[in-house]
């Protein structure tokens, strides 16, 4: 995704409406190639992260992690703790899917972790039970470190050295994405169905009959996209119902 420039104005405009509006809950994504910390503490992101804390909105940081920041997975919590944000979590970096979170360029499979890295990644993990128990205790961190260590295995995978670990979602049931060109997908790894725009409202799209042909397949397990899906979520049938989201990717205009 391209870098968004905001000015200090822009960010006052935008935290006012945050606390005059229904907003209460923000999540930044850090999933630049080469997120180094002291950037996100300093500048763009660490910027835009302290003035919607400002703001009064419960907000997240969400990590992408890949083979140019693992690394930094321990300072990656000290430093969420420094802005102010309520929760941090991370991710694997996918390098199955194309069109994951609105990718228009080519991207690298090199992102991934190297088989000599699995090693530096499990000492990590280890320090990081033992170093922030509290942090996991409070759901600071938002993953166990077991989900953590799905993680390395997926990693792993990639690599022939074990299978790729079991997916449980349903998150197309109660979630939505849609693109700047207002194209509603499922999910951040499955494209749109073709022709379903939000031109006509969300609501809409979502009932129309190619994105409820596409929920079925989903449940179905006819898509391959899941097998290797970096981002699963699952919430029993009543939170979903009585907890619908949806996500605006910022992409190219």
């Amino acid at each position: 995704m391209p870098p968004t420039r905001t000015t200090t104005a822009q960010s006052r405009a935008r935290n006012k409406r945050m606390r005059e509006g229904p907003v209460k809950r923000v999540f930044m994504i850090a999933e630049r190639e080469r997120p180094e910390t002291r950037d996100l503490r300093t500048q763009g992101l660490g910027f835009q992260l302290r003035m919607t804390v400002a703001a009064g909105a419960a907000v997240g940081l969400r990590v992408t992690l890949q083979r140019a920041n693992y690394r930094e997975l321990p300072r990656f919590v000290s430093m969420a703790r420094e802005l102010g944000v309520r929760q941090v979590s991370f991710l694997a970096v996918d390098v199955s899917n194309p069109h994951a979170f609105a990718r228009l360029d080519n991207f690298s499979h090199t992102l991934a972790l190297a088989s000599e890295d699995l090693p530096v990644l499990d000492a990590l993990i280890d320090a990081l039970e033992r170093d922030h128990a509290h942090d996991f205790e409070q759901r600071f961190i938002a993953e166990p470190p077991s989900k953590l260590r799905r993680m390395r295995e997926y990693f792993a995978a990639l690599h022939g050295r074990n299978s790729f670990p079991a997916v449980r979602c349903n998150a197309p049931e109660f979630s939505a994405v849609v693109g700047v060109d207002g194209a509603v997908a499922p999910c951040f790894f499955i494209p749109a169905a073709s022709g379903v725009t939000a031109a006509s409202g969300l609501g809409n799209a979502l009932t129309s009959a190619p994105m409820l042909e596409l929920r079925r397949s989903i449940r179905a397990g006819e898509r391959r996209e899941c097998e290797r899906c970096v981002c699963s979520m699952w919430r029993e049938p009543g939170e979903a119902r009585s907890a619908p989201m949806a996500f605006l990717l910022r992409g190219a205009a």
